[in-house]
């Protein structure tokens, strides 16, 4: 049986999963960069997950959160489980 998901290197920094055996053919993306990644799974959902500890999007108050959070991002959080 073949996997359910297979991955594909776009560049270096690059990658997509797909899921081609779901009706949907699903895909997601990784982007990884030097000081940030991103992660969009299925769905279209944006999860930011490069995050240092000084980072102004972790207070929920602060104008960097709401600008975040206003541009269709999720922050990811500590021990945050993403399933694809």
């Amino acid at each position: 049986m073949s996997s359910w998901f297979t991955t594909e290197i776009i560049d270096k920094d690059t990658f997509a999963i797909s899921e081609y055996r779901h009706w949907e053919e699903t895909h997601c993306y990784l982007l990884c960069g030097t000081k940030k990644a991103m992660f969009q799974p299925f769905g279209g959902r944006k999860v930011y997950i490069h995050i240092n500890n000084t980072n102004p999007v972790l207070q929920p108050e602060a104008p960097e959160r709401k600008a975040l959070e206003a541009a269709g991002w999720a922050l990811a959080r500590d021990g945050m489980e993403i399933t694809v």
